[in-house]
């Protein structure tokens, strides 16, 4: 089965884009991990333009472009997916450029997924010499507010055939006898050290519920 979609195609992972955690308000609605509920419904990494539900497993996409001057379609690219078991998640997907008369093999992206449903992983790799070879990766992680906790960019070293931490933010967390939360410290990459940048404080009732958020940045605390 192949579904056939015009003008949608894209990389799956052309850039890497900077990423930006927030505060989350929910906090304050329900702060105990007893009562927080797992969310129950899968994300789905769809083919393509990421824009298509995908629930029947369809096995390619292909891709045509619309010539204006010919008023004619013309194929552009196809993209291979293959799937975790039986589920929707898709594991690979593969996309394939049209030149001349075939298709050829460009770039193939692989996703891991946690308990959620959320990709908490992302590799691209790229063809050449007739091989697949990694290129970049994402990686995240996320508290049970569902916040990123984590984001990774990961370039592939061929010398020392091994990923390589280039770029990310992370949450130091801080608990109390209770194992509740009372401070965050996000902290960056960069060089290959990671820094302080800002801080966040949690004020408790004596339930250990969070009444209060208060945010430093990191030329304000005390150092």
């Amino acid at each position: 089965m192949a579904l056939v979609y015009p003008g949608l195609c894209q990389s799956v992972l052309s850039s890497a884009k900077e990423k930006k955690h927030t505060t989350k308000s929910a906090r304050f609605k329900n702060t105990s991990e007893k009562d927080v509920k797992a969310q129950k419904t899968p994300e789905i990494w769809e083919a393509g333009a990421m824009i298509i539900k995908n629930s029947k497993q369809a096995d390619s996409m292909l891709v045509s472009m619309f010539n204006g001057k010919t008023t004619s379609w013309y194929p552009y690219s196809k993209e291979i997916p293959s799937y975790y078991g039986q589920s929707a998640l898709i594991h690979e997907l593969e996309l394939w450029f049209f030149y001349g008369n075939n298709y050829t093999p460009q770039e193939k992206n692989v996703a891991s997924y946690d308990e959620e449903g959320r990709i908490i992983r992302l590799e691209t790799h790229l063809h050449e010499n007739n091989n697949w070879k990694p290129y970049f990766a994402m990686e995240t992680a996320y508290d049970h507010w569902g916040e990123e906790t984590f984001y990774g960019f990961f370039l592939y070293d061929d010398d020392a055939n091994e990923w390589d931490l280039v770029y990310g933010y992370r949450a130091n967390d801080t608990f109390n006898d209770n194992d509740a939360l009372v401070q965050r410290v996000w902290e960056y990459l960069m060089s290959g050290q990671w820094y302080p940048e800002y801080m966040e404080e949690y004020i408790l009732n004596e339930q250990d519920v969070i009444v209060e958020i208060i945010e430093y940045y990191y030329d304000d605390w005390d150092k």
